[in-house]
């Protein structure tokens, strides 16, 4: 399965449309507006919801919970290194090992020597746009969640660069 996650520029919280290939929408997401920590919710399109997207905000390092309805709960950890960040995600059937480019959302998931998904920055979009590649459909639910996590996750870590900055230039 090959889909294309587009956040909406102009909204006040994160929001998101989940699009297939050929352009047709398949989800939505939606950011609570004022909440401690990030907290998704991706809904089909009949609104039903499909996928919860958690910040655990007390964890450290940084962990987000996906809970879907095959899947009750699964945890997505980030490691802390001196080179690049890397995430595990735990799941019931084996751990996901996510590494790559996250500033620049390229990046893989995989588990042992099987290949979950890739993630590619679409270049030249309005706003960010990912395009994820997922060769088993069963998957897609959980990789969508972990693009969701990382996308929170480099939100943040731009949002305190950006605060430093300013309290740097008030002093």
């Amino acid at each position: 399965m090959e889909f294309v996650l587009q956040q909406k520029v102009f909204s006040l919280h994160e929001s998101f449309t989940v699009k297939d290939i050929d352009g047709n929408a398949l989800y939505e997401v939606k950011g609570k507006l004022l909440s401690w920590g990030h907290k998704l919710t991706v809904k089909d399109l009949d609104g039903q919801e499909v996928m919860h997207v958690n910040e655990k905000v007390l964890s450290f390092p940084t962990k987000y919970t996906l809970e879907t309805a095959d899947v009750q709960e699964v945890a997505l950890h980030a490691h802390i290194t001196l080179l690049r960040a890397h995430y595990t995600l735990e799941t019931p059937n084996g751990d996901w090992d996510i590494h790559g480019d996250f500033v620049d959302h390229n990046y893989e998931m995989r588990c042992g020597d099987t290949t979950i998904a890739t993630v590619h920055q679409k270049i030249l979009s309005w706003g960010d746009c990912y395009e994820i590649s997922v060769p088993n459909d069963s998957d897609a639910m959980l990789a969508l969640g972990v693009v969701l996590a990382i996308d929170c996750i480099n939100a943040n870590k731009i949002s305190a660069k950006m605060n430093g900055v300013h309290a740097a230039q008030s002093n």
